[in-house]
Order: structure tokens, then sequence, then C-alpha cells
């Protein structure tokens, strides 16, 4: 707000005006063109699937065999993260 007053003060009301136009052009030039176009619906239920689907893959390609862990270290390391 005194940003607004220090600028009306220095320039008068009239920029004030002026610089709302010129952030309104600027907002609709921002525009994509896509406001008419109809969104496909799609439920909760098969985007979370989607996102399921994509996390369990990621996982998989994630996990692998470390060579050389006996069950102590692994217990170790198990405990290690549960702190995180």
């Amino acid at each position: 707000m005194s940003k607004l007053r220090c600028h009306i003060e220095n320039f008068g009301e009239e920029k004030i005006i002026d610089l709302v136009r010129y952030s309104r052009q600027q907002r609709s030039l921002k525009r994509t063109g896509t406001d008419d176009v109809e969104m496909d619906k799609v439920t909760t239920r098969e985007i979370l699937a989607e996102h399921y689907d994509q996390g369990r893959s990621y996982i998989e390609r994630l996990q692998a065999t470390i060579p050389g862990i006996t069950a102590r270290k692994s217990a170790a390391i198990r405990t290690q993260l549960r702190l995180l």
C-alpha cells in the first residue's frame, strides 16, 4: 500500500490507471486460447490408479540387491531409515 501511495505522489492517479490497463492487457496476452476447450471428465479413482501405477513402476526400477549384506547389516540399515 505504501508503494502505491508513493507512486501516486510521484506520478499521479492517471499513471495508476495506465498501469492497471497495462497489467490487464498483459494478462489477456498470456492466455493460451484454451478457454473454450472442454475438459475430459476424469474420476479421482482413475487419477489415483495412474499415480499408483507410476509409483509402483518407479519403486520396481529402484529395487536391487546389494551383495554381501548380512541380516545384521540390513537390520541396522532399516533402523537408521526409520529414524529419518
